[in-house]
C-alpha cells in the first residue's frame, strides 16, 4: 500500500515488478489503484563467459559510435551516409558481477538487418572488459526471440505499474 501511495503522489515514477505468476500481482496492484503500463516483458539472463569476446565490425554502410566511462557504455550504429540517424543503439553497465543491458533499440526502418545482434555483440564485448559473470535485461515481446537466439533464457515475467493519473 505504501508503494501505491508513493506512485500516486509522484505520477512520473513507475514500479517494475518481477514475478513468475503475474495475475495475482496485477490484481493486487489494481486493487491498490495502480495502472498496469506493460505486462508482456520478461527478465532474461545469460552467462557472460559463453559469449563472443571479439569486438564486432559494423555492417557494410554503417559505423559504430561508442561512448563509455568506468562501468557504463553506450553503443550506437549510424548509416555512413547519414551519421545523424541512429539505426540501432543500446546501453550496458557493469554492476557487482552483473552486466545490465538496457534500452536496446533498432529503429523501425532498420529492422531485420542484424543490427540488434550487432549492438548486443558490441555491448557484450564492452561488458566483458569488466569482471562480470551474468548478463541481465528486460526484453520486450519483439526482443525476446532475438535474445533467445543469442543464448539468453527467461527468468520470469515483468510488470510495469504507475499510479493513477489525474485527468
Amino acid at each position: 500500500m505504501a508503494v501505491a501511495e508513493t506512485l500516486h503522489k509522484h505520477p512520473k515514477r513507475r514500479l517494475t515488478a518481477f514475478a513468475n505468476e503475474i495475475a495475482s500481482l496485477i490484481e493486487a496492484a489494481q486493487a491498490a489503484g495502480l495502472n498496469v503500463v506493460n505486462s508482456e516483458e520478461v527478465l532474461m539472463v545469460t552467462e557472460m563467459s559463453g559469449h563472443d569476446v571479439e569486438e564486432p565490425r559494423p555492417a557494410e554502410g554503417f559505423a559504430f559510435q561508442i561512448e563509455r566511462d568506468n562501468t557504463h557504455a553506450y553503443v550506437s550504429i549510424h548509416p555512413v551516409d547519414d551519421p545523424e540517424v541512429v539505426a540501432a543503439s543500446g546501453h550496458v553497465s557493469a554492476v557487482e558481477g552483473f552486466a545490465i543491458f538496457d534500452r536496446i533499440i533498432t529503429a523501425p526502418d532498420f529492422r531485420r538487418r542484424g543490427l540488434g545482434s550487432l549492438i548486443m555483440r558490441a555491448l557484450v564485448s564492452l561488458a566483458l572488459e569488466h569482471d562480470v559473470e551474468e548478463g541481465l535485461l528486460i526484453a520486450s515481446v519483439d526482443g525476446q526471440k532475438l535474445y533467445q537466439s543469442l543464448g539468453w533464457t527467461n527468468l520470469g515475467n515483468v510488470v510495469l505499474f504507475e499510479g493513477k493519473q489525474d485527468a
